[in-house]
């Protein structure tokens, strides 16, 4: 066997067990097209532990950045056989989050994009309706990253604690109704 072709079949081997090349693409306004700068952007490797029916997770990596002027942004990727595909949200205030792994407004209805953790993609932002519920946003954009914490991801830290303090506003809110 040619050393070229050795070569090939441990790079196929590895992008079929778990190797992901980095995270890189574009964050736009969903209404105008246009850059969308200062967005939050997280993505989380974890690995699966146990049984079926027993499993339990653990961060393996986790990695944030901002997007620039022009709404780009890059992340470097994970590179081991044992590591699942990347949990990723994307967020700025005034808009609705992006995630990877669920819909926010169909969050029963689990949806995985194919490999969008290759190649640069552009992801569309839609802005934020005042009819939307602050409650659900705090959990979505917290929910199943299980790795963040201010020393490894301040900015997400920084942004999942301004959006627990407005749903709790919310809920306080409501009991003023009463």
């Amino acid at each position: 066997m040619t050393k070229t072709l050795k070569i090939m079949i441990i790079a196929i081997l590895f992008q079929l067990t778990g190797c992901y090349s980095g995270i890189s693409g574009k964050v736009v306004d969903g209404v105008t097209g246009n850059p969308l700068e200062g967005a939050v952007v997280l993505a989380q490797w974890t690995k699966t532990h146990g049984l079926p029916g027993l499993v339990s997770h653990s961060v393996y990596k986790i990695e944030e950045t901002e997007t620039d002027k022009e709404g780009l942004f890059s992340l470097s990727g994970a590179y081991s056989p044992f590591v699942d595909p990347p949990e990723m949200v994307i967020y700025k205030k005034g808009y609705v989050p992006w995630r990877n792994d669920m819909d926010f407004m169909n969050p029963t209805w689990k949806h995985y994009e194919k490999n969008i953790w290759q190649g640069d993609l552009t992801y569309r932002l839609d802005p934020w309706k005042e009819t939307y519920s602050k409650m659900r946003l705090s959990d979505f954009v917290d929910g199943g990253i299980i790795g963040s914490d201010f020393n490894k991801t301040p900015r997400f830290s920084k942004l999942k604690s301004e959006l627990r303090q407005n749903a709790r506003d919310e809920i306080d809110k409501v009991w003023e109704i009463k």
